[in-house]
Protein backbone atom coordinates (compact mmCIF):
# COMPACT_ATOMS: atom_id res chain seq x y z
CA UNK A 1 0.00 0.00 0.00
CA UNK A 2 2.80 2.46 0.83
CA UNK A 3 4.84 2.00 -2.30
CA UNK A 4 0.95 2.75 -4.53
CA UNK A 5 0.86 6.09 -2.39
CA UNK A 6 4.10 7.26 -2.73
CA UNK A 7 3.78 6.41 -6.77
CA UNK A 8 0.21 8.33 -6.90
CA UNK A 9 1.26 11.08 -4.58
CA UNK A 10 4.92 11.79 -6.92
CA UNK A 11 2.82 11.01 -9.81
CA UNK A 12 0.41 13.51 -9.14
CA UNK A 13 2.55 16.26 -8.02
CA UNK A 14 5.05 15.71 -11.25
CA UNK A 15 1.78 16.78 -13.70
CA UNK A 16 0.30 19.58 -11.33
CA UNK A 17 3.87 21.54 -11.79
CA UNK A 18 4.34 20.20 -15.37
CA UNK A 19 1.09 21.93 -15.50
CA UNK A 20 1.26 24.97 -13.79
CA UNK A 21 4.68 26.10 -15.78
CA UNK A 22 2.74 25.17 -18.97
CA UNK A 23 0.45 27.33 -18.07
CA UNK A 24 2.59 30.44 -17.33
CA UNK A 25 4.92 29.18 -20.54
CA UNK A 26 3.94 32.39 -22.54
CA UNK A 27 5.67 34.37 -20.03
CA UNK A 28 9.17 33.92 -21.13
CA UNK A 29 7.97 34.74 -24.77
CA UNK A 30 7.70 38.42 -23.55
CA UNK A 31 10.78 38.04 -21.94
CA UNK A 32 9.17 37.86 -18.49
CA UNK A 33 10.56 41.19 -17.18
CA UNK A 34 8.19 43.72 -16.58
CA UNK A 35 6.69 43.90 -12.68
CA UNK A 36 3.41 42.25 -13.26
CA UNK A 37 5.12 39.17 -15.08
CA UNK A 38 7.67 39.19 -11.90
CA UNK A 39 4.33 39.21 -9.75
CA UNK A 40 3.12 36.00 -11.60
CA UNK A 41 6.27 33.90 -11.60
CA UNK A 42 6.30 34.37 -7.61
CA UNK A 43 2.25 33.14 -7.49
CA UNK A 44 3.69 30.07 -9.31
CA UNK A 45 6.50 29.38 -7.18
CA UNK A 46 3.58 29.92 -4.21
CA UNK A 47 1.33 27.62 -5.65
CA UNK A 48 3.66 25.15 -6.25
CA UNK A 49 5.00 25.56 -2.27
CA UNK A 50 8.10 26.38 -3.39
CA UNK A 51 8.63 30.45 -3.07
CA UNK A 52 10.33 29.75 0.36
CA UNK A 53 12.93 26.84 -1.17
CA UNK A 54 13.61 28.84 -3.90
CA UNK A 55 14.64 31.80 -2.13
CA UNK A 56 16.67 29.87 -0.11
CA UNK A 57 18.09 28.33 -2.97
CA UNK A 58 18.77 31.57 -5.21
CA UNK A 59 18.88 34.40 -2.97
CA UNK A 60 18.46 36.80 -6.18
CA UNK A 61 15.37 37.93 -7.11
CA UNK A 62 12.73 35.94 -9.49
CA UNK A 63 14.45 35.27 -12.78
CA UNK A 64 11.73 33.10 -14.94
CA UNK A 65 14.56 30.73 -16.08
CA UNK A 66 15.51 30.09 -12.72
CA UNK A 67 12.02 29.78 -11.87
CA UNK A 68 11.34 26.93 -14.40
CA UNK A 69 14.52 25.05 -13.24
CA UNK A 70 14.07 25.20 -10.16
CA UNK A 71 10.40 23.72 -10.73
CA UNK A 72 11.31 21.32 -13.30
CA UNK A 73 15.26 20.26 -12.95
CA UNK A 74 15.91 20.32 -9.48
CA UNK A 75 17.09 16.90 -8.08
CA UNK A 76 16.75 17.89 -4.50
CA UNK A 77 13.61 19.83 -3.98
CA UNK A 78 10.43 17.71 -3.26
CA UNK A 79 8.26 19.78 -5.60
CA UNK A 80 10.18 20.01 -8.36
CA UNK A 81 9.16 17.34 -11.16
CA UNK A 82 12.42 15.71 -11.89
CA UNK A 83 12.29 14.61 -7.60
CA UNK A 84 8.93 14.05 -8.02
CA UNK A 85 9.70 11.39 -11.03
CA UNK A 86 12.62 10.13 -9.33
CA UNK A 87 10.40 9.39 -6.47
CA UNK A 88 7.54 7.85 -8.22
CA UNK A 89 10.29 5.35 -9.96
CA UNK A 90 11.62 3.93 -7.00
CA UNK A 91 8.12 3.20 -5.48
CA UNK A 92 7.26 1.48 -8.94
CA UNK A 93 10.42 -0.23 -9.07
CA UNK A 94 9.40 -1.72 -5.51
CA UNK A 95 6.53 -2.84 -6.71
CA UNK A 96 7.36 -4.57 -9.82
CA UNK A 97 9.99 -6.26 -7.09
CA UNK A 98 7.26 -7.49 -5.09
CA UNK A 99 6.08 -9.00 -8.14
CA UNK A 100 8.68 -10.86 -9.36
CA UNK A 101 8.14 -12.61 -5.83
CA UNK A 102 4.47 -12.84 -6.07
CA UNK A 103 2.53 -14.41 -9.28
CA UNK A 104 2.13 -11.51 -11.48
CA UNK A 105 4.61 -12.16 -14.28
CA UNK A 106 7.63 -9.35 -14.21
CA UNK A 107 7.20 -8.35 -18.00
CA UNK A 108 3.50 -6.61 -16.80
CA UNK A 109 5.30 -3.92 -14.98
CA UNK A 110 8.15 -2.85 -17.18
CA UNK A 111 6.07 -1.19 -19.16
CA UNK A 112 5.29 1.20 -16.83
CA UNK A 113 8.57 0.87 -15.44
CA UNK A 114 10.45 1.37 -18.69
CA UNK A 115 8.56 4.20 -19.37
CA UNK A 116 8.63 6.11 -16.45
CA UNK A 117 12.31 5.54 -16.20
CA UNK A 118 12.67 6.95 -19.67
CA UNK A 119 10.26 10.03 -18.44
CA UNK A 120 12.86 10.28 -15.57
CA UNK A 121 16.24 9.98 -17.70
CA UNK A 122 14.94 12.21 -19.96
CA UNK A 123 14.95 15.65 -17.24
CA UNK A 124 18.10 14.30 -15.40
CA UNK A 125 19.97 14.94 -18.45
CA UNK A 126 17.97 18.32 -19.58
CA UNK A 127 19.29 21.78 -19.49
CA UNK A 128 16.71 24.42 -18.65
CA UNK A 129 17.93 26.53 -21.93
CA UNK A 130 17.43 23.80 -24.36
CA UNK A 131 14.08 23.70 -22.85
CA UNK A 132 13.58 27.45 -23.58
CA UNK A 133 14.73 27.62 -26.47
CA UNK A 134 13.29 24.64 -27.96
CA UNK A 135 10.01 25.70 -26.36
CA UNK A 136 8.99 25.33 -23.02
CA UNK A 137 4.83 24.54 -23.58
CA UNK A 138 5.52 21.90 -25.87
CA UNK A 139 8.04 20.18 -23.80
CA UNK A 140 5.93 20.50 -20.90
CA UNK A 141 3.44 19.27 -22.83
CA UNK A 142 4.98 16.00 -23.99
CA UNK A 143 6.48 15.50 -20.18
CA UNK A 144 2.26 15.84 -19.19
CA UNK A 145 1.46 13.47 -22.23
CA UNK A 146 4.41 10.57 -21.31
CA UNK A 147 2.82 10.94 -17.03
CA UNK A 148 -0.44 10.14 -18.74
CA UNK A 149 1.57 7.46 -20.40
CA UNK A 150 2.81 6.06 -17.41
CA UNK A 151 -0.32 6.24 -15.26
CA UNK A 152 -2.33 3.84 -17.46
CA UNK A 153 0.54 1.52 -17.64
CA UNK A 154 0.15 1.40 -13.78
CA UNK A 155 -3.66 1.53 -14.10
CA UNK A 156 -3.06 -1.61 -16.61
CA UNK A 157 -1.43 -3.61 -14.61
CA UNK A 158 -2.03 -2.99 -10.75
CA UNK A 159 -5.82 -1.60 -11.07
CA UNK A 160 -7.43 -2.99 -13.54
CA UNK A 161 -8.47 -6.93 -13.12
CA UNK A 162 -6.84 -8.11 -16.40
CA UNK A 163 -5.63 -11.59 -17.45
CA UNK A 164 -2.09 -12.66 -16.85
CA UNK A 165 -0.44 -16.12 -17.39
CA UNK A 166 -1.28 -18.46 -14.46
CA UNK A 167 -4.09 -15.65 -12.97
CA UNK A 168 -7.97 -16.05 -13.75
CA UNK A 169 -9.69 -12.94 -13.44
CA UNK A 170 -13.33 -12.01 -12.35
CA UNK A 171 -15.78 -14.15 -14.65
CA UNK A 172 -13.20 -17.19 -15.31
CA UNK A 173 -12.69 -17.31 -11.04
CA UNK A 174 -16.20 -17.42 -10.99
CA UNK A 175 -16.69 -19.87 -13.28
CA UNK A 176 -14.61 -22.79 -12.08
CA UNK A 177 -15.55 -21.83 -8.33
CA UNK A 178 -19.14 -23.00 -9.58
CA UNK A 179 -18.32 -25.81 -12.17
CA UNK A 180 -16.11 -27.09 -8.78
Amino acid sequence: CWHFVRLGTFLERADNVAHTLALQAHLLRDDGRNEADMVRWISVLRSCGAAEGYARFYSQRVEPARVVEFLLLNPQFPQSVRFSLQQAWKALRALSAEDAASSLPRHSASAATRALGLLTAQLEHAAVDEIIEGGMQSYLHAVQRDLARVTDHVTRVYLRDEPHDGRLVGVARATRLMAE
